[in-house]
């Protein structure tokens, strides 16, 4: 199935509030989501997730990322040196580009996406002679073609192949990060969807927080959002247990991070001062360990991402109006306008997203942003509605 998407007309806090909690208390059919009460949901983490970006090739619209080092490690209660493996992803979930990041206690790294589309380039960092063997004495610098890069991220062809969905406006690259605590550095090719990579490079070391702002200097607007905090949990899970990275480890709980939820509830804004609407980010698990380009002119096997789905609307009167089954969110990430795919017929309220991929429950995130009169704008993750993740 498609996420189901449910909007009720909400705009009171109040109400919002307890329709939230209702959802919550709601039980869940047998085997849907399991719940491990020891596993953190909160920073710092082991993997960060920065869940979209964009980058305007021909324009100054681009996405910061920044990378925080926990001063102190909150399992081991010491100052922690760390090292960090970021891997750049496209909308169809395919790796383009790897690389590592040396963090003193207390650091913060700054990643313009620009720069990266624009130069090849990885951020230089230096870790202390002897710490990591491995890593030299420098990392980052010059690591892929840009052109190839830019290719990769725009729908366009890179070496007869395509990474990511078509696109009309061939300048605009998108995608999602990961970022994960490592022990040592790894070759250029290495990513979570590399065999081993749980076993001998990433650790379950919970050290990372960070954020990310879209930018929008044209259009005066500037929205910004923590990263999603993916904490690792040692000894929590049990093989079949779906977890952040379950799909490239054969969900056998490898990786011990735990997933993000499955259910969603976001407010929309799309009246009065906010008449730039309201726009959601939202990122999908495909559910597939399978991350291979493909001809230009066709799509994953998994695109689009699930089943179509209906939409319920509820007025402000009661009324309740039933749409008829429509595609929303196929891919692995996306920015969507609200007006666009789902009409509503008031200004003010929220709506509930069950995120599925294929029929199955998969983990998801979601967040949500209103502009108005090209001034203001206002950025804001949705909130959690089911705090567990399905089983695989």
């Amino acid at each position: 199935m498609k996420p189901r998407i449910a909007i009720f007309a909400a705009p009171h806090p109040l109400v919002l509030g307890l329709s939230i909690c209702l959802l919550a208390a709601r039980p869940a059919a047998a085997g849907d989501c399991f719940t491990r009460s020891n596993v953190r949901s909160e920073g710092p983490a082991a993997t960060l997730l920065f869940p979209y970006f964009e980058v305007d090739l021909d324009g100054g619209r681009t996405t910061l990322l920044s990378i925080v080092n926990t001063v102190q490690d909150p399992d081991r209660g010491v100052l922690t040196r760390t090292l960090a493996r970021v891997t750049v992803w496209t909308d169809w979930a395919i790796p383009t580009m790897s690389f590592d990041l040396y963090l003193e206690p207390g650091d913060v790294q700054t990643i313009n996406m620009r720069d990266l589309f624009a130069t090849g380039d990885a951020p230089v960092t230096r870790p202390p002679a002897g710490v990591y063997p491995a890593c030299g004495s420098s990392l980052g610098g010059h690591l892929v073609a840009p052109e190839r890069l830019r290719a990769q991220h725009t729908g366009r062809e890179a070496d007869f192949y395509c990474y990511s969905s078509p696109r009309s406006d061939a300048s605009l690259a998108t995608g999602y990060v990961t970022v994960d605590v490592v022990r040592r550095c790894s070759l250029a090719g290495v990513n979570p969807s590399t065999a081993g990579y749980f076993t001998g490079v990433a650790t379950t070391d919970n050290r990372l927080f960070g954020d990310f702002v879209l930018v929008d200097p044209d259009q005066n607007f500037a929205s910004g959002e923590a990263a999603v905090a993916v904490v690792a949990a040692p000894a929590a899970f049990d093989p079949g247990d779906y977890t952040f990275y379950g799909r490239y480890v054969n969900f056998d709980a490898s990786d011990e991070r735990r997933a993000v939820g499955s259910q969603w509830a976001a407010r929309f804004i799309t009246g009065g001062a906010f008449d730039g609407g309201t726009q959601l980010l939202v990122w999908r698990d495909n559910r597939t360990n399978i991350v291979s380009r493909v001809i230009c002119g066709t799509d994953p096997f998994w695109v689009p991402l699930g089943e179509p789905s209906g939409v319920t609307i509820h007025d402000e009167a009661g009324n309740v109006t039933e749409l008829r089954p429509t595609s929303f969110f196929d891919l692995a990430t996306q920015r969507v306008d609200v007006r666009s795919i789902i009409d509503p017929p008031t200004d003010f309220g929220w709506f509930e997203l069950v995120m599925y991929a294929n029929r199955d429950w998969a983990q998801g995130w979601v967040g949500w942003i209103a502009s108005a009169q090209s001034r203001f704008s206002a950025g804001l993750s949705a909130s959690e509605v089911e705090l567990c993740a399905p089983d695989p």
